[in-house]
């Protein structure tokens, strides 16, 4: 699926820490679910942006993810 979409940089995608062995799979789930394509391609660039960031605990598989890690990751709300 990620050879479709990125025909020439998908192994950026499946190289990628913690997400990228799942990354074909969740592809392949979301256009079942009948997202288009482009907005895949929008998911999946945040997803480049999530790896990175769950790099910095030292996560080294999905199985080690949890919801307070994930949560640590989002954006910080800026207040006015």
């Amino acid at each position: 699926m990620l050879i479709k979409l990125y025909p020439r940089v998908h192994g950026r995608f499946t190289l990628l820490p913690v997400l990228g062995p799942i990354l074909d799979g969740f592809g392949r789930w979301l256009l079942n679910q009948g997202y288009s394509t482009d907005c895949v391609r929008e998911h999946f660039c945040a997803i480049r942006r999530l790896a990175r960031l769950l790099c910095q605990p030292g996560l080294g598989s999905v199985t080690e993810l949890s919801q307070t890690k994930l949560q640590a990751c989002a954006p910080v709300a800026q207040t006015r």
